[in-house]
């Protein structure tokens, strides 16, 4: 069953952002399984916070890695730069819990699978992501395409670089981002109208549901999902 998170568009472009921790097994050697949870909370909460602002979809939490989904690629490197800003200052303000992130950023036309996405653009965004050092914010040469002529921050060319499994050499470029820069996080005019994840407002049911205990519970989890950042789709039938 095909599932869009970010939306029923048939072959669209989409952009892909994977963040995670750096020395993270480290730390969990270090410091222990409690305080690997504590940092791993913190973390995704940062994140979670910044991606619901972007109008991205979280599609994937996975130990100290996550997966997300934008209809822009000038909102997922907004995004992404919000996302190191935080985290630095997080470190800074808990240097016990030290928020080490390296994130990557790639586009491209993914097959949407039962909430996820499916394809060779999504295992190029991951690469990219494992290349990218504490606080660096890497992209592509499909995404500085994409935002050659209208991005918010300027670029610093890292040249082409193997990353494992892939068959050809990507051209990567470094995101310049500053500590005392504001992402822009506004949604282009032109994006909304899309049908991005929403939480509509709901009349309650004047009858009730019966024989469907179980099929209520797992709705409720879904929703409660939802309003955390995890993207997902729900569809609902009856008469």
């Amino acid at each position: 069953m095909s599932s869009d998170p970010l939306g029923p568009i048939a072959e669209a472009t989409r952009t892909f952002l994977f963040a995670d921790l750096r020395d993270y097994t480290g730390f969990v050697e270090r410091q222990g399984d409690q305080a690997a949870a504590i940092l791993v909370g913190t973390y995704r909460k940062l994140v979670r916070q910044r991606v619901r602002e972007s109008t991205g979809a979280e599609i994937k939490a996975e130990g100290d890695a996550m997966f997300v989904a934008f209809p822009s690629a000038r909102l997922a490197i907004a995004c992404g730069a919000a996302i190191l800003k935080d985290a630095a200052e997080q470190t800074a303000a808990q240097p016990d819990l030290p928020i080490h992130v390296g994130i990557g950023v790639h586009a491209g036309e993914p097959v949407p699978q039962e909430g996820d996405f499916i394809g060779s653009a999504v295992n190029v965004a991951a690469r990219i992501g494992s290349a990218a050092a504490t606080g660096q914010l890497l992209i592509s040469d499909v995404v500085r395409g994409l935002v050659r002529t209208g991005g918010a921050f300027p670029l610093r060319d890292r040249g082409s670089v193997s990353l494992k499994g892939l068959s050809e050499p990507v051209h990567l470029y470094e995101v310049v981002w500053s500590k005392d820069a504001q992402a822009d996080l506004a949604v282009p005019a032109e994006l909304t109208s899309l049908p991005f994840p929403r939480l509509p407002q709901v009349a309650p049911s004047e009858s009730p549901l019966v024989g469907r205990a179980r099929q209520v519970d797992d709705l409720r989890a879904r929703i409660a999902g939802l309003r955390e950042g995890r993207g997902g789709t729900i569809m609902v039938a009856g008469d």
